[in-house]
């Protein structure tokens, strides 16, 4: 490592290092692209209107098999998607009457799902169910 004259060497390795440390601070200040960001996990979903029930999660990679108990058909339900008590995406579904129904719809927090209706073996003691497969959004940059 040259010097200037009038310098010594070990002033020329502290800037040297002192730049090293700005440039590294600098690196990590900058935002993470969201996708290098990790998803919020999900572990629960369940209906809160028009009436509470619990539906079924299923892990599959970085993906989720989930399964929403429908009461009435024709009506609006709404539901939680959750990781532990944590509400990580909500969405308003009203119920098709027609057995078979598969719809896109598009989350609270923008994540796009297609929705499988079945009237028929609903899940925990409700009567129709509606399965999707889900990804959830990126954790919030902090």
């Amino acid at each position: 490592m040259g010097t200037r004259p009038g310098r010594s060497a070990r002033s020329a390795r502290t800037r040297w290092f002192a730049g090293l440390a700005a440039l590294v601070l600098c690196v990590a200040l900058v935002d993470v692209p969201a996708a290098w960001a990790k998803s919020t996990p999900v572990d629960s979903v369940a209906s809160t209107s028009p009436k509470a029930g619990t539906g079924t999660v299923t892990k599959t990679g970085r993906k989720y098999e989930i399964c929403v108990p429908y009461f009435t058909k024709g009506v609006a339900h709404s539901y939680e998607i959750k990781n532990g008590d944590t509400v990580v995406d909500t969405f308003t579904y009203t119920v098709p009457a027609t057995d078979g129904t598969v719809e896109t719809i598009t989350t609270d927090k923008g994540v796009d799902i297609e929705i499988t209706t079945t009237h028929t073996g609903g899940v925990n003691g409700s009567p129709s169910k509606g399965c999707f497969t889900y990804k959830p959004p990126k954790k919030p940059k902090k």
